[in-house]
């Protein structure tokens, strides 16, 4: 027959145990965390392959808020708001589907009455884009500046009239930029009228004219990013190793 008799060493093993069960709080914190951190990942690996020519600040539009010992839910969010009555950032349409917010620029030009209420402004084929296929933005603070759009052109200056003598002889190649609007429409070369945009007249007065940014009433995009699928796919897994190695650290640590 075996007999097993307690002995001092089922005190210490009682000890090591109460140390390892208060440790376990900390090790879902980590593990939790530590999942997040491998989520962002993933969806900035997903932002890539969806969007052409994403910019870095895209990229790493998502922020980690991690877990605690009290808290033991890390999440995984995007970093700003835009001050959208729907959406606090400007990539949750492409989430959840539904309109996109509007750009500081349009709304300044909508300020400037230039671009209607409900519309979006597009690049044209006279659009200077970046290496992201974004619109310069030295064009578009021209663009604002020409129109009257920025607050420190004032009224009847633009850009023109805040220009120095210097500059002006520098920026002769800018041109001229106008808007054609459904309250104020431009007249083509033609005779017709401009379709709604910002446009610029290259050369002098009877020079050829291109256009920039393009008007278009607001459409709803579909949902493109899956936020949710890549989120819940690399959580499930993700988290058992992770959990799995947060013990052994917590093992090693407890006293």
């Amino acid at each position: 027959m075996l007999k097993i008799t307690a002995t001092s060493n089922a005190g210490d093993a009682a000890k090591r145990l109460r140390a390892f069960r208060s440790q376990i709080p900390f090790a879902k914190a980590v593990a939790a965390t530590r999942t997040a951190f491998d989520v962002r990942t993933g969806l900035q690996n997903e932002i890539r392959q969806v969007f052409d020519r994403p910019t870095p600040y895209t990229v790493s539009s998502l922020r980690v808020v991690p877990a605690t010992k009290a808290a033991p839910t890390a999440e995984v969010l995007f970093k700003d708001y835009v001050g959208h009555p729907e959406f606090k950032h400007y990539l949750e349409p492409e989430v959840y589907g539904g309109e996109r917010p509007v750009k500081a620029f349009e709304r300044r030009l909508q300020r400037a009455r230039v671009l209607p209420q409900g519309w979006l402004a597009l690049p044209g084929k006279g659009a200077k884009l970046d290496s992201y296929g974004n619109m310069s933005r030295g064009q578009i603070t021209q663009i604002l500046a020409v129109l009257q759009a920025l607050p420190t052109a004032g009224a009847g200056q633009g850009f023109q009239g805040a220009q120095t003598a210097r500059s002006k002889k520098r920026n002769k190649t800018i041109g001229d930029f106008f808007s054609s609007t459904p309250n104020a429409p431009a007249k083509a070369p033609n005779g017709g009228r401009l379709p709604y945009g910002v446009w610029q007249r290259k050369g002098r007065k009877g020079g050829t004219i291109i256009n920039v940014l393009f008007f278009v009433p607001r459409a709803r995009y579909r949902r493109r990013l899956k936020f949710w699928e890549t989120a819940q796919e690399i959580t499930r897994k993700k988290f058992p190793s992770n959990y799995l190695a947060a013990i052994a650290q917590a093992n090693a640590t407890a006293r």
